[in-house]
């Protein structure tokens, strides 16, 4: 429990702990806004904080950054505008910035936690609190010790402020003195007395900041400590357990749900208050937090609907592209080749033995051709999922099309195998998109491994049956063939039958005004939708060399996941040619990996969410170096050891991918989903040649396939060293999102 400390400020007359509403509730991307306050205030939250600057006509501006670039549709400093031009801007594409007295005005009952972010905004500040006599209702805070030390001489001790970070060290220093030894003022980083509270993270550049020494040292001194910014309830649960008096969110959500679980005191934000009074004012009605449950409620239906497009369209993936549809379209394309063994697709001779490669490298080309404009065309129109269902049924359709590939019907398999692909990518592309629209930047991890989890397990499931009728067709009256082609043809209506119910779930948003976007209003081209769509695409395509940590993310994981793809499509030629094993005992590893890539993905996303993303890929990355260069050592003939690789595979392949996916949906700008995630899609397909090359290559050099499953190791170590290099905090910053506690 949370002891008693002497009420020192009439700023504190609530009963710890305290729930802040981080620059509103910053999670939902509109911080520091009027709208992010009034839902933060709807939700019960009476402390609220955000930060000041002022515009070059002495405005005090309810805002976080020194310039307007990041998080609104403007740019230029703020210190440098006058208010007129400041007033334009709009967070998120719609929201204006508030100016400080405003919020004061709008939100008399609540409480104001206030950064001083520049020299500039002191006197204002502090004149606007002697105009409104609001000195009770504001807390003031700075980095800079000197400023708000400064702020509270100038205030005549009516202020209530919190210790600066030279204030912090000279804390800390005095905790490991226990009160017997004043390290702090022996160390000249003396605490302070006038402060009411410190606010401080729970670590700085990984050192724990708060911890039961600290505590105590600032209870010693009648000081409360507030915890900065803490998203995760696992960590709001165990800080609560350890005695802080207060936590800022940007998931308020999250944090009024673990308050009321907990029944903590009679501030936790668990009912209604009013927001003000006059043009602006009125009461948040139990209707109105009736209607935020009720959109959590919906994002979680829609969270559901979304796996199951995994579950739809995974069978592809694993039955089709994996196991199947290769050895059978060659056998086709054998039986329809002349005497030399070619065959002439629009008059152009080519190895049987490799029409299907050939064929897949067509389709992906077409694909990288056709993302930017269907995730141009889905963002500017934000009709989203109907280009999904348009997608997800053509794909669907060609594949179970397959069913009439057979004799020497190269060209018709060819053909389905194409459109097949080049639905399976881009409706890939769009569901991806739909991530960050769903899933607030807590949940994103952990929603993206269940994803990959339920399409690992789909996959799984219908090759199980697969290979029933595979290996048993004389059992079921069929030849080996057509039980091939039933396969084929069961993956398609499974993925068009499973397709409904992220088609009914999942709904679209409004696409972002015309004037808020990368272009002006009227930049509008000539040529309908597809004139549109290729104008979005320029704009995107300019707009990403804004966002350079982003493309740097993207470098990083075309290098990685090249590799990934290429352990996968290259480790049955692998174990057949080099190991010696037979098709039985290749299938079989692939259901191995199937399975525990679904588990794996799982895994991971538990250890994302206590180690983050970030540091939970490069351990999978360096987990891929290890195993791909123990494969080189494996003895022929020994299925129980290719069946090990299969199972390290398998554990580390759901999660890379999974988290790779939810850590890339941080770092796109909102509004751009789709566009992004094209980008996304084409680092991964439009590269996917040069995994293999380096494979053949190393082959042809070598004549060993174990020196070219070891040259894969490269794609891992260097893609661990580019994605290790990538500030993905500052990266996410710069999308103009909110950046998780862990990532």
């Amino acid at each position: 429990m949370t002891p008693a400390i002497r009420l020192r400020h009439a700023y504190l007359d609530h009963p710890a702990p305290l729930p802040f509403a981080h620059r509103g509730g910053a999670a939902d991307g509109l911080e520091n806004t009027a709208a992010a306050f009034r839902h933060a205030v709807g939700l019960g939250y009476r402390y609220l904080e955000t930060d000041v600057h002022t515009t070059s006509d002495g405005k005090l501006v309810a805002f976080h950054d020194p310039t307007l670039d990041r998080v609104t549709d403007s740019r230029g400093a703020i210190a440098e505008l006058p208010w007129r031009a400041v007033r334009q801007a709009r967070v998120g594409g719609r929201e204006p910035l508030p100016l400080f007295e405003e919020l004061l005005e709008e939100f008399p009952e609540a409480r104001w936690n206030v950064d001083l972010k520049a020299e500039s905004a002191l006197e204002p500040l502090l004149d606007l609190l002697r105009r409104t006599h609001a000195w009770d209702r504001v807390c003031v805070g700075s980095f800079s010790e000197a400023r708000v030390a400064r702020a509270q001489r100038l205030a005549g001790g009516r202020m209530a402020s919190s210790l600066g970070t030279r204030g912090v060290a000279g804390l800390r220093m005095r905790s490991y003195g226990r009160g017997a030894l004043p390290l702090d003022r022996l160390l000249g980083t003396a605490v302070r007395r006038n402060a009411v509270c410190v606010q401080v993270p729970e670590r700085y550049t990984g050192i724990p900041v708060v911890d039961a020494l600290f505590l105590r040292a600032a209870h010693a001194l009648g000081m409360q400590v507030h915890v900065w910014t803490v998203n995760d309830a696992d960590r709001m649960k165990a800080l609560l357990d350890l005695g802080v008096d207060g936590i800022m969110t940007d998931q308020i959500e999250t944090l009024r749900t673990v308050l009321t679980e907990r029944g903590a005191g009679s501030d936790a934000p668990d009912r209604p208050r009013r927001t003000g009074s006059g043009r602006r004012g009125g009461v948040q009605s139990t209707e109105a937090v009736a209607g935020v449950v009720d959109e959590t409620a919906a994002r979680r239906r829609e969270q559901r609907g979304w796996y199951w497009y995994d579950w739809a369209n995974s069978v592809y993936s694993t039955s089709v592209l994996t196991v199947f549809l290769g050895p059978y379209l060659t056998s086709v394309a054998k039986a329809a080749a002349d005497p030399h063994g070619f065959v002439h697709p629009l008059g152009v001779p080519v190895r049987a033995g490799s029409f299907y490669a050939y064929t897949v490298s067509v389709s992906l080309l077409l694909s990288v051709l056709v993302m930017p404009l269907a995730g141009a065309l889905a963002d500017r129109t934000g009709r989203k999922k109907p280009l999904l269902g348009a997608c997800a049924y053509t794909g669907a359709a060609a594949t179970t099309g397959m069913f009439f590939l057979g004799g020497d019907r190269y060209l018709l398999g060819g053909a389905l195998l194409v459109v097949a692909n080049v639905g399976f990518v881009v409706s890939s592309m769009l569901y991806n998109s739909f991530l960050p629209q769903i899933a607030t930047p807590a949940e994103r991890d952990a929603v993206s491994s269940r994803g990959w989890a339920f399409g690992y397990a789909s996959g799984a499931l219908v090759l199980v049956a697969d290979l029933v009728l595979y290996g048993a067709h004389d059992s079921f009256g069929v030849s080996e063939g057509t039980a091939v082609r039933i396969c084929l043809a069961s993956a398609g209506l499974w993925w068009g039958a499973f397709s409904l119910i992220p088609l009914r779930r999942l709904r679209d948003r409004r696409a972002a005004a015309a004037g808020s976007g990368a272009g002006p209003a009227g930049a509008e081209t000539g040529g309908g939708p597809l004139g549109q769509g290729w104008h979005q695409l320029r704009e995107t395509l300019r707009d990403m060399r804004r966002h350079p940590l982003t493309l740097s993310f993207l470098l990083a994981y075309l290098i990685y996941n090249d590799g990934v793809q290429t352990v996968i499509t290259q480790a049955s030629v692998y174990g057949s040619e080099e190991l010696g094993l037979d098709q039985t005992t290749l299938i079989m590893a692939v259901l191995l990996v199937q399975v525990l890539a679904a588990a794996g993905a799982l895994l991971m996303g538990r250890l994302a969410r206590r180690h983050g993303a970030r540091r939970t890929i490069l351990g999978s990355l360096a987990a891929w170096t290890l195993t791909v260069t123990a494969g080189c050592f494996l003895p022929a003939r020994a299925p129980v050891w290719f069946f090990a690789l299969a199972a390290g595979i398998g554990l580390v392949l759901g999660g890379s991918q999974a988290l790779s996916r939810s850590l890339f949906s941080h770092l796109v700008p909102r509004g751009k989903e789709a566009e992004y995630f094209s980008a996304y899609e084409m680092s991964d397909r439009g590269v996917s040649w040069l995994g293999p090359l380096v494979f053949g290559v190393a082959y042809q050099l070598s004549g060993s396939y174990r020196a070219a499953i070891v040259s894969l190791a490269a794609f891992f170590v260097i893609g661990f060293v580019l994605l290790a290099r990538v500030p993905v905090g500052r990266a996410i910053a710069a999308a103009g999102n909110p950046v998780p506690d862990r990532i």
